[in-house]
C-alpha cells in the first residue's frame, strides 16, 4: 500500500507541471513566473525520471544532483523576487558542499546527508526572511508560493536530520513516510493553487 501511495506522491507533480504549460501561453510573464514555471516543468521531468530508474538502480545518484539543482530553482525564485546579495555565493558553496561530500563518499551512490541539511537549512532562513521581512514586494501568487516552499522545507529539515535514525527503524519509518509523502503532495496542489488563483485573478 506504501509504495502505491509512494507513487501517487511522485507523479503529484503532474498537475503544477500542467498547468504551468497552460501559463507558458501567456506573453505577460514576468522574472519570478518565467522561473517558477520553468522549475515545475523540470521538477515533474526529475520526479518523472526518478521513477523510472528506481528499479534499475538507487535513487541516490539522481538526489545528488537533485538536491543541487532544487537549490539553484529556490534561490532563482528568491532572486526573482527581491534583491538578496549573495544568492551566488550560496548556490556555489552548496556545489562545492556536493562535491565535497561526493569526494567523502567515494562517490554518488551514498546519501548526500550534508548537502541536503545545508540546502535546507539555507532555503528554510532566506524564505523566512523574506515572508517576514519583505511583505511588500510579494502578490498573492508569490506568497503561496513561497509560503508553501518554506513551511514544506522546514518540516522535511527535521525529518532530514534524524533520517538515519527514521530508516533504521522500520517501525518509525512507515509511521512517517505517508506523512512526508502527503506533504509533497500538499506542497505540488499549493503550488497549482498558485497559478490557478493567478490564472483566475
Amino acid at each position: 500500500m506504501l509504495i502505491i501511495y509512494y507513487y501517487i506522491s511522485s507523479i503529484s507533480s503532474l498537475f503544477p507541471f500542467l498547468f504551468s504549460l497552460n501559463r507558458i501561453k501567456s506573453n505577460s510573464l514576468d522574472k519570478f513566473q518565467k522561473v517558477f514555471i520553468s522549475f515545475l516543468i523540470y521538477k515533474f521531468l526529475s520526479d518523472l525520471t526518478r521513477l523510472f530508474t528506481e528499479p534499475y538502480i538507487t535513487s541516490y545518484p539522481i538526489f545528488h544532483l537533485t538536491v543541487v539543482l532544487d537549490f539553484i530553482f529556490y534561490t532563482e525564485l528568491i532572486k526573482a523576487t527581491a534583491s538578496f546579495k549573495y544568492i551566488r555565493v550560496f548556490q556555489f558553496i552548496i556545489i562545492a558542499i556536493e562535491i565535497y561530500e561526493i569526494y567523502l563518499n567515494k562517490g554518488v551512490y551514498e546519501n548526500n546527508w550534508l548537502t541536503t541539511i545545508v540546502s535546507y537549512s539555507t532555503i528554510s532562513f532566506i524564505y523566512y526572511v523574506l515572508l517576514v521581512g519583505k511583505p511588500k514586494v510579494l502578490n498573492n501568487e508569490k506568497f503561496i508560493v513561497l509560503a508553501s516552499i518554506f513551511a514544506f522545507h522546514t518540516i522535511m529539515l527535521i525529518y532530514f536530520l534524524f533520517e538515519n535514525l527514521i530508516r533504521s527503524n522500520t517501525t518509525i519509518f512507515n509511521f512517517l513516510e505517508p506523512i512526508i509523502l502527503s506533504l509533497y503532495i500538499l506542497l505540488n496542489f499549493s503550488l497549482s493553487y498558485a497559478l490557478w488563483k493567478n490564472q483566475k485573478n
